[in-house]
């Protein structure tokens, strides 16, 4: 995918899962029918290193995302997968982990066991590993928020505990640039779940050691920077399920992964999948699609899209656009026109906005934003990614650690200093930021005892 000199091709990136996800829908089986129903993916992204060069691009280190199969129903067995795509200069390794629906534990035996697929960079379909490598059962996960202290979005309905699927043979699957692994997992749910509308859903992460000299040695894939307490992350690997007490009788908006697709410099498709629609007097679904810090349509236009057979079985609808600027974050949703639905109940529709941003023109001049942290937190960036057109607004936020505060920005090109966090940067020129943070007093008084506790335990030996 990225050679590591040129820029990030998400197109390409796009079509690759689009193929792997195809592949793996005729591959498997489940015992229930439908189709998989997979979440936004996740990415992972940081400066592309090799040896002790700087490359001027940003790379994909990894791609994650979870879903379920068909449209199951109370106490029958159906099958949850998290996919980890392995990208980047130079691949990684990856442990992939997932945090269950509330209701809902594994129910794996002979006849539904964990399955694992490997499809590699140059393969046109993922393989069925039988080398032993697979694991029979999940381990306790190791995601920094596993302990308890993760916000659980349906309350104490849920297990605080993410669960980890690592190969056998090691604690870490390798994951050449390219490649892509899939893990499915069958569960089974004891009370009905409704997905977006009542916070019910899968959640993955990956841990993911980086093969690049010189990059960062432990990174994850997962979102609680961006995970505001209850209710669905704004971004990060994550799916609604649906689980019914019968056979489901509501309208349904499903978006499948990739459902941003054909993505140029001014075009592009949205894809969602849509569910039971019966009960509409018209078979309409609407688009909504915006540039991401806007709420106006601006210059991208409507230019065509339709929906295959609508009705109590499962049908694609898609939307094309024209109109986008190049280099640019824009987000989009699809929706029930409102008045359509008529007598329909049960209507599920998830209104989040997915985000996805067009390429740059070649050989347009480009700023780099090094964004870095002095103690102990991280920063993130929206939109992602480091490289940036001319004035490109850039969204910085530091995330304190636990036992920090944030103090302030430092602004290494012209040596001034901010408290405001967020921040905005313009993107005029190649600039770096610093998010610097401070214990807080109950945490530097913490770790003073345990130094003197340890200096007076010396001493006694």
């Amino acid at each position: 995918m990225d050679s590591g000199t040129t820029p990030h091709d998400p197109t390409g990136m796009r079509k690759l899962f689009a193929s792997f996800a195809l592949a793996l829908l005729l591959a498997g089986s489940a015992s229930a029918q439908g189709v998989w129903n997979d979440g936004s993916a996740s990415r992972l992204q940081h400066r592309c290193v090799l040896g002790i060069d700087l490359v001027d691009t940003i790379e994909d280190l990894a791609w994650t995302w979870v879903g379920f199969f068909g449209l199951p129903q109370v106490g029958q067995v159906y099958y949850a997968r998290i996919s980890v795509g392995g990208v980047g200069c130079s691949g990684a390794w990856g442990r992939p982990e997932v945090k269950l629906p509330r209701g809902t534990s594994f129910a794996i035996s002979a006849v539904n066991p964990v399955r694992c697929y490997l499809q590699g960079a140059n393969q046109s379909s993922p393989t069925l590993l039988t080398d032993g490598s697979c694991p029979s059962a999940p381990y306790l996960g190791l995601y920094p928020y596993s302990s308890g202290s993760f916000p659980n979005p349906g309350g104490s309905g849920y297990s605080n505990d993410f669960f980890a699927f690592p190969p056998v043979t090691q604690p870490y699957w390798p994951l050449p640039p390219g490649a892509i692994l899939t893990i499915e997992f069958p569960i089974v749910s004891s009370q009905a779940l409704s997905g977006f509308v009542s916070n019910d859903y899968l959640l993955g992460a990956v841990n993911v050691l980086d093969n690049n000299p010189g990059g960062p040695t432990v990174q994850w894939d997962g979102h609680p920077q961006y995970y505001g307490g209850y209710g669905i992350p704004s971004t990060g690997a994550w799916q609604g399920v649906f689980v019914t007490q019968g056979p489901y009788a509501g309208p349904r908006i499903v978006y499948p992964e990739p459902s941003t697709q054909n993505v140029t410099q001014s075009t592009g498709d949205t894809l969602v999948h849509v569910y039971n629609t019966s009960c509409l007097s018209q078979d309409i679904v609407i688009f909504e699609l915006y540039p991401a810090d806007d709420n106006a349509p601006d210059t991208t236009s409507f230019v065509g899209g339709s929906c295959t057979a609508l009705g109590d079985g499962g049908s694609s609808c898609y939307a094309s656009w024209s109109g986008f600027q190049p280099d640019t974050l824009y987000k989009w949703r699809a929706k029930f026109d409102q008045g359509t639905l008529g007598a329909c109940t049960n209507v599920i529709e998830d209104t989040t906005f997915k985000l996805f941003q067009t390429p740059p023109v070649p050989g347009a001049t480009r700023y780099t934003l090094l964004a870095s942290a002095d103690g102990n937190g991280s920063v993130t960036l929206l939109p992602a990614g480091g490289s940036y057109a001319l004035n490109t607004l850039v969204t910085a936020t530091a995330l304190p650690g636990s036992g920090a505060s944030f103090v302030r920005w430092r602004f290494i090109n012209d040596g001034s200093f901010s408290a405001v966090n967020p921040v905005g940067v313009t993107m005029n020129q190649s600039r770096s930021i610093v998010a610097e943070f401070a214990p807080e007093p109950g945490a530097a008084l913490q770790v003073g005892a345990a130094i003197a506790a340890l200096v007076a335990l010396a001493r006694r030996r």
